[in-house]
């Protein structure tokens, strides 16, 4: 590998005068780590420094892709609904290589017990499969709908034994991320990544014993209907006007009590000798009825929940969150009209995000600071970096890469599924950019371009510098202050990690 013409603190000073400082600090937020999660009312801060607005084209492009290949732009310019047509398509082709990569990413079926090191391989399967999907994949909606879903139904890769269950965990997710969410929550609650997780798979109601109802409230609070009122204000727990109530969390322990998993295969499997419908008997639980039947009433309860007006409101909220702006309110008109699609489709998430794509690419809603203001959270960084000017690698030289990139992340705090909380990593731009993030970031930037000292450039890319290296890579023209940052700066490398830590490539 050559050296870097510029050093890195001549990496830095480009950086800030194009003006990442602005966007990363200007938010008044905390690092990674602080509450973020619905219904905590917790207020989220977009970026006040932004690109110019992007093209229509580049916005639902940059929005629903960790790594748009110029296809995929051009597409996307061309015609949102093309974009969708092509994303949703459960047939969509993947490349050769990019095919072969994944393939070698896929760990099969990784031992369901083992010490350190059946971890550590476990985690190293689930960072290597979720980084190569998100920066190669053809199917970039499915790999950015994964990464959504692994927050909303979460499971922390960061605990024992949990983290051994995480990669077929991902598979599920990414198996059922464009469909119908009340498939997905079904197939959600019989993994045994979430059994194991929220203590459902040892809940017994036999005998008078109190079904564990860790699952329970979880599944209402954070899964399905959460905690916004009717008036669409976020709520606590125990306000009157909250959509779920004490009993309702009972009740939803009674009825799942005997889902759990069989020995040593940890299968899913339904224990009618330890299930008990207790208080739920009879009751009206959210507007449904058991019927006595067992693990059919669990899986019926489910998909009730995940129809349930609430829910429709509280998710639609978070893909509003994730897609448009970081301010967006539970009472915004665009989620009453989101949760209506929500509800007319079925639970079907294409639809919705078809729609959210229109208003992004119409510019139907007026963003804060412009369609370029979200700001990408370091798995999003990591996947945008790779996949923009990294050629696709052989699974040897990945692995080898594997290694510092891991590093990275957890530096910056977002190893993937590693959130130690129920309620999964913090979507908002304030929980991404204090100051130690920033300098994380600028980290970051520096080794991408270099390949991690193991990957190749993409050909494509490799020669570029100045402008034509902006457009090529995201575009869009550069800003006058990216153009000025990099006019002095001939060597590749050293103009990728400029344009790496810049409002261009950070923003989304």
């Amino acid at each position: 590998m050559s050296k870097l013409v510029l050093s890195r603190r001549q990496v830095l000073v480009a950086a800030a005068a194009c003006g990442l400082v602005g966007t990363a600090s200007c938010s008044g937020g905390t690092d990674a780590g602080a509450g973020d999660h619905p219904g905590s009312g917790r207020p989220g801060a977009s970026p006040t420094t932004a690109p110019s607005d992007l093209p229509d084209g580049v916005a639902v492009a940059r929005r629903f892709a960790f790594a748009p290949t110029v296809a995929l732009i051009e597409l996307a310019r061309g015609d949102a609904t093309a974009f969708f047509d092509q994303q949703l398509d459960p047939s969509l082709p993947e490349r050769p290589e990019v095919a072969a990569l994944l393939s070698a990413t896929d760990p099969g079926d990784v031992p369901t017990e083992g010490g350190p090191a059946a971890r550590r391989a476990a985690l190293g399967a689930l960072v290597s499969s979720t980084l190569a999907a998100g920066a190669w994949s053809t199917g970039q909606l499915r790999a950015v709908m994964t990464d959504f879903w692994a927050d909303h139904l979460h499971v922390s890769s960061s605990l024992a034994p949990e983290v051994l269950f995480t990669p077929a965990y991902r598979r599920l997710l990414s198996d059922g991320a464009l469909g119908r969410f009340d498939d997905l929550l079904v197939s959600s609650a019989r993994s045994a990544a979430m059994l194991i997780s929220l203590d459902n798979a040892s809940s017994r109601a036999d005998g008078g014993r109190v079904p564990n109802e860790n699952y329970g409230r979880e599944l209402l609070e954070l899964q399905t209907v959460g905690l916004i009122g009717s008036d669409g204000r976020s709520v606590s727990g125990r306000d009157a006007d909250a959509p779920y109530s004490e009993d309702d969390v009972k009740a939803v322990a009674h009825v799942l009590s005997g889902w759990s998993l069989e020995r040593g295969t940890r299968r899913f499997a339904f224990r009618p000798a330890w299930h008990d419908l207790g208080p739920a008997a009879g009751a009206d639980v959210l507007g449904w009825t058991p019927a006595g039947s067992g693990e059919q009433d669990g899986e019926d309860l489910l998909r009730h929940l995940a129809q349930h007006p609430a829910t429709s409101r509280h998710i639609t909220w978070k893909l509003a969150r994730r897609f448009v702006a970081d301010d967006v309110a539970p009472d915004d008109e665009i989620v009453d009209e989101l949760a209506g699609i929500y509800r007319e489709g079925d639970t079907d998430i294409g639809p919705v995000l078809r729609r959210i794509g229109a208003l992004v690419g119409t510019g139907d809603r007026s963003l804060p600071t412009g369609s370029g203001a979200k700001l990408r959270r370091p798995l999003d960084l990591v996947a945008a970096m790779l996949g923009s000017t990294i050629a696709v690698p052989d699974p040897a030289t990945w692995q080898a890469a594997l290694r510092p990139i891991g590093r990275l992340l957890q530096s910056l705090g977002q190893v993937p599924m590693g959130w130690p909380a129920p309620d999964g990593f913090p979507e908002v731009a304030g929980a991404w950019s204090g100051p130690g993030a920033v300098i994380g970031r600028w980290n970051l930037a520096s080794a991408a371009a270099g390949g991690f000292d193991v990957l190749s450039a993409d050909p494509a890319v490799a020669p570029l510098v100045g402008d034509e290296l902006v457009t090529t890579v995201t575009g869009i023209a550069p800003s006058d202050r990216l153009s000025e940052a990099l006019a002095p700066v001939t060597e590749p490398r050293s103009a990728r990690a400029v344009l790496f830590a810049s409002p261009e490539f950070q923003l989304r």
